[in-house]
């Protein structure tokens, strides 16, 4: 293995033309139908969840972290296949919401899942009815032409809004990388959470980070890589972006082929160091200067638009029927994702007040300080297989003994267990379902305790966030309740 400070030439791109320089549709010269007949028939059977990926692998082994399921490549759950639609451009059509609503109503559980990475999940989807499933979302232009793309289309476009000329950028920026990714053949062994986020505006929002970060703004794109953030890459126009993304991508994967054990570009930073891997990419860091702070969520009256969150991401099907009627009446054309689990809609002056009440009616959220937006759990047993607890039925159980206003400023996590696929960052209050049915429960203060019976967990985590706001008891409930920490959990 050569060392970080070796020089080593960048492999080639396995691609026939310049990449950046080929036709940004998602279908290029093939009609949808061509399209869906080609997936379809390279679409392997759906992996369970103890099966093992890594690379192009699908062979049953032990659980790993660090895949993720497709539209094209499900993952069989608990209540059936769970299939992912990775959004173009982060915004979904009237066309495609009512499409996604109706496939989830026809062939999974009736209800739409928003995740923690801008995409749209549809849950409950049975074998016989995958292959329909997929000719639905194909008509709308929802699903990839290859199930190795899919895989690697991993892109936030965090919601435009307020971002004026720079939304521009930020969009031709994100179609770069986009096709990069679908070009690129040799990108298509990234490991399936790799992801990359685009923002536009004057600070980085550390809500909604990825492996690879960039920040538009009118004069320069800062690029950060995940666990170096105090340091930026700096590129006057999108395409050196792009170019410089694809240098970054090759150099990662060329150390995960020198240490396996590399999963997310933290683990490379960590490994190689950030200046060792952007000397392999040929760029230079630079300290940025900006400002890295966690935004408020985008829901309610955003001036030109306005944003609906849902608690833990679910969208019923009336619910999103009553978004696109309304959205049809208005001639709202499109809807942006956002990783808070938000729909943000472009609107006008005389739009707000039906959509303010429009949210009312749903249960949809619409002010900042929402303790249902802090509050994350995934789906859970019984709908997860490899979950051993309910995670959703004890968060819910944990908001009603938090009440309104109940834990002011931080997050609390619920996951039925180790993936910890809900909330990929460390949470302030965090509850880790075990096999034996019970949780292991980290306090605010890092430290962890033995063991809490799921019935148990609502009243010690209110106790743990009534602590967390007096900080001066916080040391006592530590040490009348709490272990000190073992090793960390990885939060991937």
């Amino acid at each position: 293995m050569s060392g970080p400070g070796e020089s080593q030439a960048v492999p080639n791109v396995e691609c026939s033309q310049d990449p950046l320089t080929l036709s940004l549709s998602p279908w290029g010269e093939r009609t949808p139908e061509l399209i869906l007949a080609n997936a379809i028939n390279s679409v392997p059977s759906p992996l369970g969840e103890k099966d093992r990926m890594r690379g192009d692998s699908t062979g049953p082994g032990d659980l790993v972290k660090g895949w993720c399921p497709g539209a094209l490549r499900p993952m069989e759950s608990g209540d059936g296949l769970i299939l992912r639609v990775r959004p173009r451009l982060g915004r979904l059509s009237l066309v495609q919401l009512e499409t996604l609503n109706q496939a989830a109503e026809r062939f999974g559980s009736g209800s739409l899942h928003l995740s923690n990475r801008a995409n749209v999940h549809i849950r409950s989807v049975t074998a016989a009815g995958h292959v329909s499933a997929l000719e639905v979302l194909a008509a709308a232009g929802l699903i990839d032409s290859d199930p190795r793309v899919e895989a690697v289309r991993n892109i936030m476009l965090l919601p435009l809004t307020g971002a004026s000329g720079r939304a521009a950028l930020a969009e031709g920026l994100t179609a770069k990388l986009d096709h990069l990714l679908t070009q690129a053949q040799a990108l298509h062994r990234l490991p399936g959470k790799f992801g990359i986020a685009v923002q536009a505006g004057r600070e980085i929002d550390i809500a909604a980070l990825s492996d690879v970060n960039f920040l538009v703004q009118e004069d320069r794109i800062a690029m950060l890589l995940e666990g170096a953030l105090s340091q930026a890459a700096v590129f006057s126009g999108t395409r050196d972006a792009a170019d410089a993304f694809l240098r970054v991508a090759l150099v990662f994967l060329r150390m995960r082929d020198a240490d396996p054990d590399i999963r997310r570009m933290r683990d490379a930073v960590d490994r190689f160091g950030l200046e060792a891997i952007l000397r392999e990419a040929r760029l230079a860091p630079i300290g940025h200067g900006l400002r890295l702070a966690e935004a408020p969520a985008p829901v309610g009256d955003l001036g030109e638009a306005f944003g609906i969150a849902f608690a833990f991401g679910e969208i019923g099907h009336a619910a999103l029927e009553e978004i696109t009627g309304l959205m049809r009446r208005r001639g709202i054309p499109e809807a942006a994702l956002s990783p808070r689990r938000v729909l943000v809609f472009p609107v006008q002056a005389q739009d707000r007040a039906a959509f303010q009440e429009l949210a009312r009616r749903i249960g949809g959220i619409t002010r900042p300080e929402d303790l249902r937006l802090r509050v994350h759990a995934c789906t859970g047993a019984p709908a997860c297989s490899r979950a051993a607890v309910a995670a959703r039925r004890d968060a819910e159980a944990v908001l009603a003994a938090l009440g309104e206003g109940g834990l002011p400023k931080g997050t609390i996590h619920i996951s039925g267990c180790g993936k910890r696929c809900a909330y990929p960052h460390k949470a302030d209050i965090a509850a880790i379902g075990a096999e034996d049915g019970r949780y292991t429960v980290t306090g605010p203060r890092g430290q962890t305790g033995a063991s809490v019976a799921a019935d148990k967990l609502a009243g010690v985590v209110a106790e743990l966030s009534r602590h967390r706001q007096a900080s001066q008891h916080a040391r006592g409930l530590g040490q009348a309740f709490l272990l000190p920490v073992g090793e960390g959990q990885d939060e991937g």
